[in-house]
């Protein structure tokens, strides 16, 4: 859900009387699901879905996920990435100041990979206050 929402507010139509609209609205979407409806998978299937994107000529890569450990498979895919000039985006991680799930046993504010790699954009939320986001 989280990734067909980003994808949504990156390429969402204007001028339809809903009342929103994007920065990319004439984007073309190629939505690829790695993960299962509970947010698990396989470093496999995350790497496949990166070749296949950049085979099939896609400019931006976004994944809505993440894991705490650094992943040979899946550096080799963004790494792909980069030498086909593929933008690679990532979420940060919600580490902002939890201990759970790929925080745990991480200091607060650790960047969960793939966005951890130096060759991915990382990005992450802030609150109203601009403090890094829990």
């Amino acid at each position: 859900a989280h990734g067909t929402q980003t994808s949504g507010l990156a390429g969402a139509t204007s001028n339809n009387a809903t009342g929103v609209t994007s920065i990319a609205r004439s984007a073309k979407l190629m939505p690829l699901q790695v993960m299962d409806d509970n947010g698990n998978g396989y470093s496999d299937d995350v790497a496949s879905a990166i070749y296949y994107a950049v085979d099939q000529g896609a400019d931006v890569i976004n994944m809505s996920l993440g894991t705490s450990g650094d992943d040979p498979t899946v550096r080799d895919a963004v790494d792909y990435a980069f030498e086909h000039n593929v933008v690679v985006v990532a979420a940060a991680g919600n580490c902002g100041n939890s201990a759970s799930g790929p925080c745990s046993g991480q200091v607060t504010g650790y960047v969960t990979f793939p966005a951890n790699y130096n060759r991915v954009i990382s990005v992450g939320a802030t609150d109203s206050a601009n403090n890094r986001a829990s």
